[in-house]
């Protein structure tokens, strides 16, 4: 893994919990780290569901988290957008090499 990259490891049994847990850890990552050196999530998930269900936690607690930054004013609607790309889509690509697949 890249020197660069940053791993919060949350395991949990209770969803209300983890989704609890999850959103601290993107408070805290978006304090401390610049937004395209993180990358959404990784996984020892060895089925799809289990990823896709990750996935979707993280996506819902980062826009949340960002929709916070923007109603106290401490990012614009465009900046937040922004850090949610460089998080979800940018830094993945740069870091681990990931390519958007072309076609399904």
């Amino acid at each position: 893994m890249p020197e660069e990259c940053c791993v919060v490891l949350v395991t949990v049994g209770d969803p209300a919990e983890a989704e609890k847990i999850a959103s601290a850890v993107v408070e805290e990552r978006l304090d401390r780290l610049p937004s395209n050196k993180q990358i959404g999530f990784f996984s020892d998930a060895y089925c799809v569901e289990w990823v896709y269900g990750k996935l979707g936690l993280v996506r819902r607690c980062l826009a949340d988290v960002l929709a916070g930054r923007v109603e106290a004013g401490q990012f614009s609607m465009d900046e937040a957008l922004g850090v949610a790309q460089r998080i979800l889509y940018d830094a993945p690509q740069r870091l681990l090499g990931f390519r958007p697949c072309e076609t399904l």
